[in-house]
């Protein structure tokens, strides 16, 4: 007997969308949403390093050219990162006020507002993603889904960056009216060998901030399984 996962998975396969998103996530967007400016700034994006350099970096040498889709574009500093680079760029920003920031800053580029539930992009048609602190953000019941969308839309050998919160269970952020669900690492791994994702290193970092939640970091370099 299938387990709801494995379920979910069988039917994304075959096309059939299960979920859709939740309450919890729609509450995290309008977070996001309402608080855009002083999220980006008024200066708009600009070239101060980015919490995840390193990882950009070792994300350039396994994909030196190609179409990259940005998952969760947020701030958009690691976005000016890849459009600097002459990647092919596309951004998935649901937050409007994020997204219209973003489309000022970078006016040539593409930035789609669908949530990771309901884009519609062509099968197979990128080289890689970028999907850093976005997937945290996703309800465990629904993790399963949201990788198979990310894998639909790649090529096979296709390099991917996954970056989420270390920890076990769901955290609510009673500050920003967020919601965060947090992984093992272990746990996270088999998550995303069974999703058809190979893992080409892993890591974890530490982070120096108030958001105690937020200060320890899992980071994966994946390849999708041809």
């Amino acid at each position: 007997m299938y387990n709801k996962n494995y379920l979910v998975i069988i039917l994304l396969i075959f096309g059939l969308n299960l979920m859709a998103m939740t309450k919890k996530e729609k509450q995290t967007i309008t977070f996001y949403d309402k608080q855009a400016e002083k999220f980006i700034g008024s200066s708009g994006v600009d070239d101060t390093p980015s919490f995840w350099d390193t990882e950009i970096k070792g994300f350039q040498k396994l994909l030196t050219t190609g179409r990259i889709l940005d998952i969760g574009v947020g701030k958009g500093r690691e976005a000016k990162r890849f459009i600097d680079a002459n990647y092919k760029y596309v951004g998935i920003e649901p937050a409007t006020g994020l997204r219209e920031n973003l489309a000022k800053q970078f006016p040539n580029q593409t930035f789609i507002g669908d949530t990771i539930y309901d884009w519609d992009l062509s099968p197979n048609s990128f080289d890689g993603f970028w999907c850093s602190a976005m997937l945290l953000h996703v309800p465990r019941e629904n993790i399963d889904q949201a990788l198979q969308q990310i894998k639909k839309v790649m090529k096979p050998g296709a390099v991917g960056f996954i970056s989420l919160a270390a920890g076990d269970g769901e955290y609510f952020d009673e500050d920003t009216g967020r919601y965060f669900y947090l992984y093992d690492q272990d746990k996270f791994a088999r998550i995303l060998e069974r999703n058809g994702f190979i893992i080409e290193k892993r890591d974890f970092r530490k982070q120096d901030t108030y958001r105690h939640w937020l200060r320890n970091w899992l980071t994966y370099f994946v390849r999708v399984k041809k």
